[in-house]
């Protein structure tokens, strides 16, 4: 998801309004629920910033957030 012209403050919290959204949500199964969650890897952009650069910031951030989603979501922004 891209959000143009947006502070990523104001982006992080609609990705956390998301998120909670989807923690009520539990899809029920014979044997549990499964409570639905995901990982987003946000990052800021400037004009100096190539496109495969992004791609590759914000991929790894996902995959760090993936790491430490039992601790607290991991934004971290330069």
């Amino acid at each position: 998801i891209t959000f143009r012209n947006t502070a990523v403050c104001t982006a992080k919290s609609i990705i956390d309004r998301v998120n909670e959204s989807l923690k009520r949500i539990a899809l029920r199964t014979e044997t549990s629920d499964i409570i639905l969650s995901m990982s987003v890897g946000l990052c800021g952009l400037s004009d100096e910033m190539a496109s495969d650069e992004i791609i590759l910031k914000a991929d790894k951030r996902m995959y760090d957030e993936k790491r430490n989603k039992k601790t607290e979501s991991a934004y971290n922004i330069d």
